[in-house]
């Protein structure tokens, strides 16, 4: 499976593995199934028995066409199959995808996905070929060097592994301030950094096999160590936990929620 390094403002490059093409269509046929399902439920069960207003039909057959869109909206950049073949979609600088990402992503499934069969409407011979039309964004998969199809290209998307990132939130932030009323800040420094360092620093640490790699914990506790100026015997790893946590704790008191 391939890798890629994307490099963060803090000067900490994250690797991610890029899902292979076989992955990616395992996702694509458990989606496809899905929205086919649908599909066929809806005609066999209404449409075959009422003749519906077009508005109606439009209507019926909105989650079957959207479905992508906001399955990958609203869940991460997950759909279910994204979701079952452990894989996501980000975006190309390592952050979640937006949402205008995602819409191009979804607007690219005519070509992606719907090509041939859109060619279909202006050439009859072609319906013998519908069947083959997902293989255009399999194959530019395939030949393109970070596994995009056309539509990651043009919203500037990666579809990567999420295998192993296991670690949630919980087990960061608040790791070390579970009682935040009685809780006494170690590195009062921390205040220095912004909202944006403390959102990359947790999404670093959240990632699954942060917790096995030493050398990223190591360059992340030196590189940050270096920008506040503190000098600590604490391991990396503690030093780490202790930073969010009192960053936990300031941004609270600032929201009002500690007396």
């Amino acid at each position: 499976m391939k890798s890629l390094q994307i490099p963060t403002h803090l000067s900490i490059h994250l690797d991610y593995e890029l899902v292979s093409w076989g992955s990616r269509l395992g996702g694509f046929l458990i989606d496809w199934g899905v929205k086919w399902f649908y599909f066929l439920i809806i005609n066999l069960t209404i449409l075959d028995k009422w003749e519906a207003p077009s508005l109606v039909v439009l209507l019926l057959y909105l989650p079957f066409i959207l479905y992508s869109f906001f399955f990958e909206w609203f869940n991460n950049g997950r759909s279910l199959g994204k979701l079952l073949s452990k894989s996501r979609v980000i975006s190309a600088n390592g952050q979640p995808a937006t949402i205008y990402q995602i819409l191009t992503r979804w607007l690219f499934n005519m070509v992606d996905v719907f090509g041939i069969f859109l060619l279909t409407v202006f050439h009859d011979s072609l319906y013998i070929f519908m069947v083959f039309s997902p293989l255009i964004g399999g194959l530019i998969i395939i030949f393109t060097k970070n596994n995009q199809r056309l539509g990651d290209l043009a919203a500037g998307t990666l579809v990567v592994s999420t295998r192993e990132t296991n670690v949630s939130l919980e087990q960061t932030v608040y790791k070390y301030a579970k009682n935040i009323d009685t809780y006494t800040p170690t590195y009062p420094e921390i205040m220095r950094l912004s909202d944006r360092d403390m959102s990359k620093i947790q999404q670093i640490m959240e990632r699954g096999d942060f917790s096995q790699n030493e050398e990223l914990i190591e360059r992340l506790a030196t590189h940050v160590r270096k920008i506040l100026k503190i000098e600590t015997d604490q391991s990396d790893i503690i030093f780490l936990n202790t930073l969010l946590s009192d960053y936990n704790h300031y941004a609270k008191l600032d929201s009002g929620e500690v007396a």
